[in-house]
């Protein structure tokens, strides 16, 4: 099974968490949650890939559930997914431009501390 990880940033916050803790609808919090769980199976039906000129490997969880919510990852080898950040369809672009400062951040990170990515 693939283990589902949130990211931390300098600052030990998890962008991730803030955003589904910050939904007041608690159907569409499960909503999101569900979908994320279905990734551990390697379901992915409603993933999509992000093109972006300073990162490679960004991906999106594409949930309709409300005003559509994105969740935005990227795979570690084949077991591992970090979640990096989620939010509204309606901010989508400003939400990516978010994940891939987490990911630089991460990389940064894991560079730090000598792990391959």
């Amino acid at each position: 099974m693939i283990s589902i990880l949130t990211f931390e940033d300098k600052r030990g916050r998890e962008p991730y968490m803030e955003y589904l803790n910050g939904l007041k609808d608690f159907s569409t919090r499960i909503a999101i949650e569900k979908e994320v769980r279905k990734l551990e199976k390697g379901l992915v039906s409603n993933v999509k890939a992000i093109k972006h000129q300073d990162v490679q490997g960004l991906k999106e969880l594409r949930i309709s559930r409300g005003c559509a919510h994105r969740v935005y990852f990227v795979n570690e080898g084949q077991e591992i997914i970090i979640l990096l950040a989620a939010g509204r369809k309606a901010d989508q672009k400003r939400d990516i431009e978010r994940a891939v400062e987490n990911y630089k951040e991460l990389k940064q990170q894991k560079a730090a501390i000598r792990l391959p990515i």
